[in-house]
């Protein structure tokens, strides 16, 4: 809870709380790094079930892959429907993952 005075179009964070970035520089960092969170998720769950992650298994993520941009119905959506897709899960973390 922030009880002072705080700019709009604004992202604030810690205790006490400090601006971040405004709204605009948060969507594009996100934009940025989607694809490379994407990745190690799909990653970490292929490690784990020793498969990779099926379209659906891959959540929010799913708006990466093509034919599945309407998957996830959430405010990351907007932000990134004009991100470069994918074929595939595989293509995802072959493209994101550094070695």
């Amino acid at each position: 809870m922030v009880s002072g005075k705080v700019e709009s179009n604004s992202v604030y964070a810690g205790n006490p709380a400090r601006k971040i970035c405004s709204i605009n520089e948060h969507k594009d960092k996100l934009v940025k790094r989607f694809p490379g969170y994407a990745a190690a998720y799909a990653k970490g769950f292929q490690i784990k079930n020793n498969r990779l992650p099926t379209n659906e298994e891959m959540v929010i993520y799913s708006t990466l892959i093509s034919g599945c941009e309407d998957a996830y119905d959430g405010v990351n959506k907007e932000i990134l429907k004009n991100s470069k897709k994918y074929k595939s899960v595989q293509e995802l973390i072959e493209m994101n993952m550094e070695e």
